[in-house]
């Protein structure tokens, strides 16, 4: 063989070899790409689940936080609304008994008196206008034996107090305001705010 034959065969020796390299190379450079490329996407993905589950549990709270609040905000309504009303009843009350005041304290001690024999107490404002002399008409009218117990001296309440043998017994008009609210009071709240839930 000669020199040029020896040549010719180690330069094609040395293609073979650079082609299968750069083959093997490419094919290396390729799966790890490809490798890469999965790794990339997984990390993304991860990424894109963790934001997701992240801007999900900020959303979970925040609607919790405008419920709370809105439920706080209704709160605070319905006790407007409640105390509106206790209000205005209260008016309507007052002026219903103005109508018939006698009339309306009569029938409301009438109600209330048990043995006939208490003594009635009375806030300034039933005093002043009722007084002992409604005591005494009420004994001739109805055969009763009660005692006139004297003024309780708080000008800003309204009614009467019926005592015996230590035990007194409130009829303040306040009190019937109450009692009556506290007995209606989930019906009032529903027709107030029929309709509204949180």
């Amino acid at each position: 063989m000669s020199l040029e034959d020896i040549l010719a065969r180690i330069t094609q020796d040395a293609e073979s070899k650079r082609k299968a390299i750069l083959e093997r190379a490419s094919l290396e450079a390729k799966t790890r790409l490809e490798k890469a490329e999965k790794e990339i996407q997984e990390e993304v993905d991860r990424l894109l689940e963790r934001r997701k589950k992240e801007i999900e549990a900020e959303v979970q709270r925040k609607m919790a936080e405008a419920k709370l609040q809105s439920r706080h905000e209704l709160g605070r309504v319905k006790t407007q609304s409640v105390n509106l009303l206790r209000e205005r009843l209260t008016q309507l009350l007052f002026e219903t008994i103005e109508k018939s005041y006698e009339k309306w304290c009569t029938k409301l001690l009438l109600r209330h008196i048990q043995s006939g024999d208490e003594e009635i107490w009375m806030f300034p404002y039933e005093a002043e206008k009722l007084g002992e002399r409604f005591v005494h008409k009420m004994n001739t009218e109805n055969n009763y034996h009660l005692k006139w117990g004297g003024i309780i001296a708080n000008p800003s309440e309204r009614g009467f107090v019926l005592k015996k043998k230590g035990m007194s017994f409130t009829l303040t008009f306040s009190a019937i305001l109450d009692d009556f609210l506290k007995r209606n009071e989930s019906a009032i709240v529903k027709n107030l705010f029929q309709g509204v839930e949180l």
